[in-house]
């Protein structure tokens, strides 16, 4: 751990991970093996604020579609700070095989690699849905067969509406263990003031996973769309206006998916590739902070770690 970098080889144990003033952290996963202790994975017990984040693949990873990789585990409550290795949903190529990232795995706020079967990434099936209230077809991706209401183990098996779905799982109080199953559950959208749990940013797959042991949790999502996000500066998450640039802002809070809140917490717009920069979250979407400037971003290796980018 060093030079802002954490490298958990196997597993690590934190408490909270943020960056220190003007000092940007960077968090290095090992992928050696598909089994649990040769893959890199960080266990934070308090808040995870990274500006960056790499994967190392070994020549003899060989991830299989279906599985799940726990990169980061947050074991208390809220979500992880920024999308430290891209937007929620992020397709990224490991070995010739595609890995989708999530900042919403596992018990909801967990980081996670799903490998995705080759010949389905980027061909969403759709699935023609009525609305009840005006009885307009939309085509929506196919996520799943259960109804509302009807048992899972994963989020993918529930059945999209208008509205995302959530497989919710109910944990007795006191126990961390989370439930193999859970049921299925639609995520409301919701409008300013309402209580929320995370932002929907276009283009991103809302549905997730949540473990909890709150009998009624909030799952309200706020829609970029509608011009709100999901605000965590009061006591509780609530949808609140997108901000503008210019606008103030902490880094708790963000500035939405278009902009990122600058050292000196205002909101300022994401750059677009060959712009200089010092992190990754000054980068637009599909850009990371490479050697300097925004660019797309590669899977790392030993040329890209000595520093050696062209």
């Amino acid at each position: 751990m060093g030079c802002g970098h954490f490298i958990p080889d196997s597993t690590l144990s934190v408490k909270n991970l943020v960056p220190l003033t003007a000092f940007w952290r960077t968090l290095d996963i090992h992928l050696n093996g598909t089994n649990v202790g040769e893959y890199g994975r960080l266990i934070a017990s308090g808040d995870v604020n990274l500006s960056g984040g790499n994967l190392f693949p070994s020549a003899g990873f060989h991830p299989q579609a279906g599985q799940v990789y726990t990169i980061v585990e947050k074991t208390s409550p809220g979500l992880i700070a920024n999308e430290f290795l891209g937007p929620e949903g992020t397709v990224t190529t490991v070995n010739g095989m595609p890995l989708r990232i999530s900042y919403v795995g596992g018990d909801g706020n967990d980081v996670t690699l799903t490998v995705e079967a080759t010949n389905t990434v980027n061909v969403q099936p759709t699935v023609s849905i009525i609305r009840p209230t005006n009885g307009a077809i939309l085509a929506a991706p196919f996520g799943g067969t259960i109804q509302e209401g009807g048992a899972c183990e994963k989020s993918e098996e529930c059945l999209d509406t208008e509205n995302p779905a959530v497989c919710l799982k109910i944990r007795p109080a006191g126990v961390t263990e989370t439930p193999k199953t859970g049921v299925c559950k639609l995520a409301p959208r919701g409008r300013a003031g309402d209580p929320c749990f995370t932002t929907c940013v276009p283009g991103s797959l809302c549905g997730f996973g949540y473990s909890t042991e709150n009998p009624n949790p909030v799952l309200t999502l706020c829609y970029e769309e509608d011009g709100l996000f999901c605000s965590s500066s009061g006591t509780e998450h609530r949808c609140a206006r997108l901000p503008s640039t210019g606008d103030p802002c902490s880094s708790s809070d963000g500035c939405g998916s278009k902009l990122y809140c600058s050292q000196s917490s205002v909101c300022v717009a994401r750059s677009s590739a060959g712009v200089a920069c010092a992190a990754f979250g000054e980068c637009a979407a599909g850009l990371s902070c490479v050697n300097g400037s925004c660019a797309a971003p590669s899977v790392a290796n030993k040329k890209t770690c000595g520093g050696d980018y062209n």
